[in-house]
């Protein structure tokens, strides 16, 4: 059996990626100088949800039940990411990606899918890491193959490092569908389920997550970073 091959390192200036095309093409971190930007992913990982962050394609969040209605044709898919019984996440994250370029600060992946119980149709998806003196800047894309029409999204599933004193710039406005008292995002800002919420600026943002809401969002939102000795600020964008 071929021996897995060692996560690529990509460095520019003070910046630093590693990402590990076996692991479903996830980044496994990324520094600027010594201070991790994204979550540094364990030596023992063994799944993509461990990592720094990992591809979501040809779709990202949940299909009820897996359940995938289509042109006239219902689709049962199978969920590989967790228990769930709905499918997550699509399946980037479960396949090893190829790699078809690589420089000091560039690294191209490339998967090529073909149909089976996570996901019915053929396609080929490309991520693009490319590091710059502003940080990392990623150009994911996919392409249908198949001879059907499909229906076909991208994501990208970051986790940054959270530290005392940070705090979440996040232009969004937030449908929450949850019944009363079901949200723990509501609960901890202390605002009503089921209406809609908008929030701008730099602020401190509850320990939890949201699972029943919806989201419009502008295209740049940022993470602060502020200690008596330093300040950092990041933006990611999908511009």
């Amino acid at each position: 059996m071929p021996m897995p091959s060692p996560p690529i390192e990509l460095h520019h200036a003070n910046w630093r990626l590693q990402v590990d095309p076996a692991l479903g093409g996830s980044v496994l971190g990324l520094w600027l100088g010594g201070t991790p930007v994204l979550r540094p992913t364990l030596e023992a990982a063994t799944h993509a949800g461990q990592s720094a962050a990992y591809p979501l394609v040809p779709d990202s969040n949940r299909i009820g039940r897996g359940q995938m209605d289509w042109r006239g044709e219902r689709y049962s898919l199978r969920n590989g990411f967790n228990g769930e019984a709905h499918a997550l996440h699509g399946v980037g994250f479960m396949r090893p990606w190829t790699v078809v370029e690589q420089q000091v600060a560039t690294l191209v992946l490339r998967l090529v899918h073909a149909p089976d119980e996570f996901w019915p149709f053929a396609f080929e998806a490309e991520q693009r890491f490319e590091l710059g003196p502003d940080g990392l800047r990623l150009t994911m894309s996919a392409r249908n193959t198949d001879a059907r029409v499909q229906p076909m999204g991208l994501g990208w599933h970051p986790y940054f490092v959270r530290r005392s004193g940070s705090a979440l710039d996040l232009p969004v406005m937030m449908f929450c569908r949850a019944p009363p008292r079901r949200c723990r995002v509501c609960a901890a800002l202390s605002l009503t389920c089921g209406w809609t919420i908008v929030l701008t600026g730099l602020a401190r943002w509850p320990s939890c997550s949201m699972p029943i809401c919806r989201w419009r969002w502008k295209p740049t939102a940022g993470i602060g970073w502020c200690t008596p000795q330093w300040a950092q600020r990041f933006s990611v964008s999908n511009q």
